[in-house]
């Protein structure tokens, strides 16, 4: 698919290792063995059209998707390319997504919902988040999740108030190290912040009692022969 170049005395996986690789040995690269292919994935300097046709890499041998994971992290990824490895069944790879800058806020958002904490870690850890969706993270079961939240440059005051109170010590820590909130600031929105999960838990469990009733009206009009199986 690619041109190649002439081979020289120094070794392909010698070569790899240089920063300044040009594109043309990064192609031939490309085409070689896992461990060649998954050092041009990474490479910033790899082409995104090259770095797209690595996104469809597959080896038997590749049981951790190294080369696809690589291009996820992979600055130089097309958004095309990361929006299509975020469906990826492995979970190294769509968290190579979640933690590349340039991977898009819709994308983002659809990995924050993401089963895997790790997934979820590096979605918290990625500037380019919303605010909201930072909020939401913040109460995930998970402390590295939390801590991701509270290092995170673009997390709210709101949040970073209630994080700084988690019984966690690093992820407390963060949240009053974060530049976006001061310790007045804390004081201050505390009481507002212990109002508001109060009425959210409020309306959850009246959500819940409603979901119950749906359910509970469903059984009695099969019963009765209102709805058909």
């Amino acid at each position: 698919m690619f041109k190649t170049i002439k081979q020289t005395d120094t070794s392909i996986g010698e070569t790899a290792g240089n920063s300044n690789i040009p594109v043309e040995l990064l192609k031939e690269l490309a085409t070689k063995g896992i461990g060649e292919r998954a050092i041009a994935a990474r490479n910033p300097n790899t082409p995104p059209e090259v770095l797209e046709w690595l996104s469809e890499d597959y080896d038997s041998y590749d049981s951790f998707s190294c080369v696809r994971a690589g291009v996820a992290a992979n600055s130089n990824t097309s958004r095309h390319t990361l929006a299509m490895l975020a469906e990826y069944p492995n979970s190294i790879v769509r968290a190579g997504v979640a933690g590349n800058p340039h991977t898009s806020r819709h994308t983002l958002e659809k990995l924050a919902k993401d089963p895997d904490s790790l997934v979820l870690k590096a979605v918290a850890a990625n500037p380019n988040i919303s605010r909201h969706t930072l909020d939401k993270l913040s109460k995930n079961p998970h402390w590295f999740v939390q801590l991701e939240v509270a290092k995170n440059p673009n997390t709210s005051q709101f949040t970073l108030t209630r994080l700084a109170e988690n019984p966690f010590g690093d992820v407390s820590r963060a949240a009053k190290a974060n530049p976006n909130i001061t310790k007045e600031e804390i004081e201050r929105l505390a009481k507002y912040v212990e109002i508001y999960d109060n009425i959210e838990t409020l309306f959850r469990k009246i959500k819940d009692i409603f979901v119950d009733i749906g359910y509970s009206l469903a059984d009695l009009f099969l019963d009765k022969g209102y709805i058909k199986k």
